[in-house]
């Protein structure tokens, strides 16, 4: 079971010219911040993975600063979990919401990419 993601083209790119995306604004507790996100996932092939974990802050409802950034390419069919690399700045929701991106590739049209659970390592603020 999870979040089943599949594509009707090949690369990283839609139809339009946009990036292969999967957003969610995330929920942090009071008092605490993100370093850093954990991703559990399977593929059915090793040529579709999850090519970006992202951590953006709205700075205003259509506009955000780009917090984490981790290119990393996820190619182990899994399942597996794994850490994304550690924010330069813990992102503190204080500061404004918080948004989590999965760039996708898929290297066949008959792949699948399973997310079976996100998590947010998380570390204790001053406020």
């Amino acid at each position: 079971s999870g979040l089943i993601i599949q594509s009707t083209t090949l690369g990283e790119v839609d139809s339009l010219g946009g990036n292969k995306a999967l957003e969610m604004g995330v929920q942090v507790p009071p008092h605490f911040a993100v370093a850093s996100v954990r991703v559990c996932y399977e593929s059915s092939s090793s040529a579709s993975f999850i090519s970006q974990i992202r951590l953006a802050q709205l700075d205003t409802p259509s506009t955000a600063s780009v917090k984490l950034d981790d290119a990393t390419d996820l190619t182990i069919p899994g399942p597996i979990c794994v850490d994304s690399a550690l924010a330069p700045v813990p992102v503190d929701p204080i500061f404004g919401a918080v948004r989590l991106s999965l760039r996708v590739l898929f290297g066949a049209l008959t792949d699948k990419i399973v997310v079976r659970g996100l998590g947010l390592n998380l570390v204790p603020t001053t406020h």
